[in-house]
């Protein structure tokens, strides 16, 4: 099987506004919207005969995918396509992130807009009117854009699984430390700004990446760790609680082991489950994804590492957002992508 790389890129371009809205819904949902007008005329989603099925099949998947979240907030993406066939880019995107320019340990999650928004159902909007992230797709690629799997053959792209992977990216599956060990803004002035995934990256021996107390990142832990090798025997982990007790049975080492390769991926690495290890290669938030159909649907353990992120499901009970103060406006995105002979999933913060 074909298996490319899913990874960050952007692109930019002028375009007429086209911008699609969910239909309102009585139960609890995660609705997307998306706004097409960065989208260069007649290029991916404005594309004179197929653009309107490409929108369509987003919104589709969208819809379907929001309805699980036991949560009510409206979510808008600006989508920009590109279309590189050398590329090794499947699809991108991203939440926006918040800076604080205080001296004050920020705390993990407290920048994260679209994940503030939806665990407060809407009530913490910390971008104001702006788009809450980025999606976009490259077009080079042969995509199907079906809604059902069985008409995805050997040598197509899954539409909607990608779309399912880079939603949850936006939504918090993410890591935004850079290969250097820094956060997004690398700013002194600015307090340091990582997702709630980071607050449950470990080491093999179980030490937290990042002290959960002042904030600080440990080099020589995150330097050994993030191009560790192959899970369980090397690497980082996921430990959040409810992750590891849907992992009850399974050897990873200290937690679910995630993707950490000897050479360092931008935007790949960390922040995905380890496709290197048998036991996650093909779940929907493994570092790869190859042609054919793929995973379209949460694990227990990926399930489980959302209930830590503080997400709730339609049969869930609990309910934990925190509140922070609104901080100025910076920015930054998550990623998905592509890579030829296996094609790898990635986010790339910014």
């Amino acid at each position: 099987m074909n298996r490319q790389l899913l990874r960050g890129s952007s692109c930019a371009g002028a375009a007429i506004l086209v911008a699609v809205a969910t239909a309102n819904q009585a139960n609890s949902a995660v609705l997307f919207n998306f706004d097409y007008s960065q989208n260069a005329n007649g290029v991916g989603f404005l594309d004179p005969l197929l653009g309107t099925e490409r929108q369509n099949a987003l919104q589709d998947a969208a819809d379907a995918w929001g309805t699980q979240f036991d949560h009510n907030a409206t979510i808008t993406l600006s989508v920009t396509s590109s279309s590189n066939p050398q590329s090794n880019t499947l699809a991108s995107a991203g939440s926006q992130i918040i800076g604080f320019s205080n001296n004050t340990f920020a705390g993990f999650g407290s920048g994260d807009v679209i994940r503030r928004k939806v665990l407060s159902d809407g009530n913490e909007d910390l971008n104001g009117s702006s788009n809450d992230g980025i999606l976009n797709f490259n077009w080079g690629q042969n995509w199907d854009l079906s809604s059902n799997p069985n008409d995805v053959n050997s040598s197509e792209f899954d539409f909607y699984s990608v779309v399912f992977h880079e939603l949850n990216h936006a939504l918090g599956f993410s890591s935004f430390i850079a290969e250097d060990g820094t956060d997004p803004f690398d700013n002194p002035n600015i307090a340091n700004v990582w997702s709630k995934f980071d607050q449950f990256i470990v080491d093999i021996n179980g030490n937290p990446v990042i002290d959960p107390n002042t904030g600080l990142l440990n080099q020589a832990i995150w330097d050994a760790g993030s191009t560790g090798g192959a899970s369980p025997g090397a690497g980082l982990f996921f430990n959040g609680p409810n992750a590891l007790a849907a992992n009850s049975g399974s050897s990873v080492g200290m937690g679910l082991g995630l993707y950490t390769p000897t050479t360092f991926n931008e935007g790949s690495s960390v922040g995905h489950l380890d496709d290197e290890n048998p036991l996650y290669e093909d779940l929907l938030m493994s570092a790869l994804v190859g042609t054919g159909a793929s995973a379209r649907a949460l694990s227990p353990i990926e399930k489980g590492i959302f209930q830590d992120l503080g997400y709730r499901f339609v049969s869930d009970s609990t309910n934990n957002p925190t509140s922070v103060p609104t901080p100025s406006l910076l920015g930054g995105l998550i990623a998905f992508g592509l890579k030829l002979s296996r094609k790898r999933i990635k986010q790339a913060g910014g």
